[in-house]
């Protein structure tokens, strides 16, 4: 009979991380595996840790390939980060690949998935519904298939308020950590498709929250800027009146 006690051991994650991970639906196997990251991590006080394959493999019991494929779905969900190139370690199994993977601890930078049940109305007709449902659900589960595909050209507007808003912010702390700039470039996406915002409008913004005392440490993403965006927009008093010098003036 198992009893674990916390006197062998513990592992301290942040209840903000945890209301947000109970908000995210995350594949079977692919929780499996967040949740050895977490235990290699945090479990031993450290913010990344060296994991390879088998040691995957020993702590979630699933096969190498059903490994790999929770890894990229956590990748590109955004929810870990792995630095650097795998290497390749030759064991008597074979090759065995060890990479650092660490936790993203802004789950604002997270992407979520809609929660497939809201989706079925549960008195309708089934046969009807099953039709319905299957369609719906194939394209809520291939959200992040979508977005994996999704890649900006690094010319185009979207990387390049993304990387404007980095350099401001490097600017005043040139050890800021450089965040996934197609991750970054997806939230100044919706901005212009879904909420409407002329690329003009967007580069002011950025610019004027990073010169605001008060904004300049609190916007530090693009999910950020999307987020605050009307409240920085009345706080500005912009109106097209300021004058800023256009991204490609500025060398960066």
């Amino acid at each position: 009979m198992a009893s674990p006690q916390i006197e062998n051991g513990y592992t301290r994650i942040a209840n903000e991380i945890m209301e947000a991970l109970a908000k995210v639906r995350i594949p079977g196997e692919a929780r499996q595996v967040l949740d050895a990251v977490f235990r290699k991590t945090y479990g031993w006080n450290k913010r990344e840790d060296k994991i390879s394959l088998s040691q995957f493999e020993k702590m979630t019991g699933l096969a190498r390939p059903s490994i790999c494929r929770a890894i990229k779905k956590l990748l590109i969900m955004n929810i870990i980060e792995k630095k650097g190139n795998s290497k390749s370690l030759f064991t008597k199994r074979g090759n065995d690949k060890t990479s650092v993977y660490s936790i993203q601890k802004n789950h604002n930078d997270w992407f979520t998935l809609t929660k497939p049940s809201t989706l079925i109305n549960q008195n309708a007709n089934v046969k009807h519904a099953n039709k319905k449902v299957n369609r719906t659900l194939t394209k809520e589960l291939h959200t992040i298939d979508t977005i994996q595909k999704k890649l900006f050209s690094p010319n185009s507007d979207e990387i390049r308020m993304s990387e404007l808003l980095f350099n401001l912010i490097q600017e005043r702390n040139p050890n800021h950590k450089k965040p996934n700039m197609n991750t970054w470039a997806i939230h100044i996406d919706k901005m212009i498709r879904l909420d409407n915002r002329s690329v003009e409008d967007i580069e002011k913004i950025i610019r004027w929250c990073q010169e605001d005392e008060f904004w300049q440490n609190n916007i530090l993403s693009t999910s950020s800027l999307k987020k605050q965006y009307d409240t920085l927009w009345l706080k500005a008093g912009l109106n097209g009146k300021q004058k800023f010098k256009r991204f490609d003036e500025q060398g960066f």
